[in-house]
This record gives C-alpha cells, sequence and structure tokens, in this order.
C-alpha cells in the first residue's frame, strides 16, 4: 500500500519484510533505513513489535528468537 500526497509532500505506505536466519538466536532486525521514518512495526500477526530508529538504521526487536533458516 502506497499513498503520495504531492501537496505535503508525504509518502505514507506499508512494507513486509519476509526474513530467514543465518544463524540460531535471532532476536533484532537491522534495517538501513536512510530516507524515510518508521511510526510503527508489527508481526505477521499484526501485534506491534518494539523499534528503534537512529539516523540511517532502524532496529526491530523481534517477538521471539528465531532458528537459523526458520521464517
Amino acid at each position: 500500500r502506497l499513498v503520495i500526497d504531492d501537496a505535503k509532500r508525504i509518502v505514507d505506505g506499508e512494507a513486509t519484510v519476509t526474513l530467514r536466519p543465518l544463524a540460531d538466536d535471532f532476536r533484532t532486525c537491522v534495517l538501513d533505513a536512510e530516507t524515510f521514518s518508521v511510526s510503527a512495526v508489527r508481526d505477521e500477526w499484526g501485534q506491534p513489535l518494539e523499534f528503534r530508529q537512529t539516523p540511517g538504521t532502524l532496529a526491530v526487536q523481534l517477538s521471539r528468537p528465531y532458528r537459523h533458516g526458520e521464517t
């Protein structure tokens, strides 16, 4: 979903990211976030996840640890 408001110079949207851990005990996902700000992060069941955005990165605390290869 993507909504563009040219008058306000705002782009609002949603993105889905599917991950496959390379090691066991995967608990935090760090993504590049150079040019956008994030207002909410949710898991696959729609539950909110804790996250922290700093200049250039978005760190998301996953709801549980994941094992190698699990999605």
